[in-house]
């Protein structure tokens, strides 16, 4: 399962993701085909995948996650996001992905 969380804060994209930011639960969807086997390397691959879709850039098998994310008036997946893959959640940053707590 993934889980999506936008930061509500404004500056989220200059200083990414810090502890006590508030997020809004922005979707929650299961990938076709994920390739996932749990391993860190898959998730980097799996997180990498969601922010192409949630950035208007889908692979084929994700089209529709992208055509619901902006009919729902979301923005693009930024820096200071969170994704959640499972239990593992993981911010996204300006160069890749940092493991952190869940949004709380």
């Amino acid at each position: 399962m993934v889980t999506v969380y936008l930061s509500t804060d404004p500056h989220s994209m200059i200083y990414g993701y810090r502890p006590g930011d508030t997020f809004l639960l922005a979707d929650r969807f299961l990938l076709d085909n994920p390739g996932h086997t749990g391993g860190i390397d898959d998730d980097c691959a799996v997180l990498e995948r969601v922010f192409a879709a949630l950035n208007d850039h889908p692979r084929h098998h994700d089209i529709d996650h992208t055509r619901r994310w902006y009919r729902r008036g979301h923005r693009s997946l930024s820096v200071g996001d969170v994704v959640g893959l499972g239990h593992r959640h993981y911010a996204c940053t300006a160069v890749g992905w940092r493991h952190v707590p869940p949004p709380g």
